[in-house]
C-alpha cells in the first residue's frame, strides 16, 4: 500500500503544538547550516496541504543526506521528533527537530511534490 501523507500535520505540530504520532511527510529539500561548529541540515517538508522549512535533522541523521538516501520528493515517516523554539524577527516559532525517521518511498519513485490543495 502506498504511504499516505498526514494532511495538516505540519500546522498541527508547529503551530498548534499537538503531538502527532508518526506523521508521513514529503521531503522537498534541504539547506546546510552551521550551528556551534556542527554541520546541520534544515529540511523542507510537505504534508500535502502545507509546506514548511522550520524543521531540522538531528546531526546523527546527516548521513541520510550526505549519502543520498534522503532525496527530493521522498516520503518519510517521522518516528521521533521534538520541538525547539526559535526567533524569526519578533516572532517565536516552533522548529521540528527530527530525531528519527523511516523512508517509506524513495524520491526516485515519487513523480513530484504532492499537493492535495490543488486537486
Amino acid at each position: 500500500m502506498d504511504p499516505i501523507l498526514s494532511w495538516r500535520a505540519i500546522e498541527q505540530i508547529t503551530e498548534q503544538g499537538l503531538k502527532i504520532e508518526k506523521p508521513n511527510l514529503q521531503f522537498l529539500g534541504f539547506k546546510k547550516v552551521m550551528c556551534a561548529d556542527k554541520e546541520r541540515y534544515r529540511v523542507f517538508l510537505n504534508d500535502g496541504i502545507t509546506s514548511n522549512s522550520f524543521a531540522m535533522l538531528a546531526p546523527e541523521l546527516n548521513h541520510l543526506i550526505t549519502n543520498n538516501i534522503l532525496t527530493m520528493y521522498s516520503i518519510v515517516q517521522i518516528t521521533r521528533y521534538g520541538l525547539s523554539e526559535a526567533k524569526k524577527g519578533d516572532e517565536i516559532i516552533n522548529v521540528m527537530v527530527i530525531l528519527d525517521l523511516k523512508i517509506q518511498r524513495p524520491g526516485r519513485e515519487v513523480p513530484g511534490e504532492i499537493n492535495f490543495a490543488s486537486e
